[in-house]
């Protein structure tokens, strides 16, 4: 792996619970188009549960 592509990821901020709703918003409009969206999507809807996201 290239040391850059490392830095960039090692830097990428840390995600929200707003990022990850918006994230499933766009997901949820484009779902149609992603095989087995509802059980790629689960564990990041689970994330949304109360006290889940940490």
């Amino acid at each position: 792996m290239n040391p850059s592509e490392i830095k960039a990821m090692k830097a990428y901020p840390i995600p929200t619970i707003a990022s990850l709703h918006s994230f499933l918003g766009l997901m949820g409009y484009y779902q149609k188009f992603i095989k087995n969206y509802g059980i790629l999507g689960k564990p990041l809807t689970w994330l949304l549960r109360k006290d889940d996201f940490r």
